[in-house]
């Protein structure tokens, strides 16, 4: 197992959301869930220090700020922060969601659903 990591998701599919959640945290890592796209921005601009977090598992298309917006928001407060996209669809605009990997530096572009098993491989490697 990896050492412990601090993994943020971002999803307004709450059930879903909450069964990632428990399946993390059993394989020991510390999550936090937020289902609004506006309040995962005061959430992460507000606290400073103490919400950084390792991972961020962010659904794309959700009610509020634009998925792309969210992005580039998210990278410039948490730099370092592996952010792993999670969709239920494959294209943007008519471009790929795997665009995103190099254009808004993202980890992994998921599409749902998906087996925890190979989320969890992204997240702790």
């Amino acid at each position: 197992m990896a050492d412990k990591l601090k993994i943020l998701i971002v999803d307004d599919e709450t059930a879903l959301a909450d069964s990632i959640s428990s399946y993390l945290r059993l394989k020991g890592h510390d999550v936090k869930v937020i289902s609004d796209s506006e309040q995962v921005i005061r959430h992460i601009t507000e606290g400073q220090y103490e919400n950084r977090y390792d991972v961020l598992l962010l659904d794309i298309f959700m009610p509020g700020l634009e998925g792309i917006e969210l992005i580039q928001m998210i990278r410039r407060a948490l730099v370092y922060t592996k952010i792993i996209v999670m969709s239920g669809f494959t294209e943007r605009n008519g471009k790929p969601l795997s665009d995103l990997v190099e254009e808004y530096e993202v980890a992994a572009v998921m599409k749902k659903p998906f087996k925890a098993r190979e989320l969890l491989q992204f997240i702790e490697n």
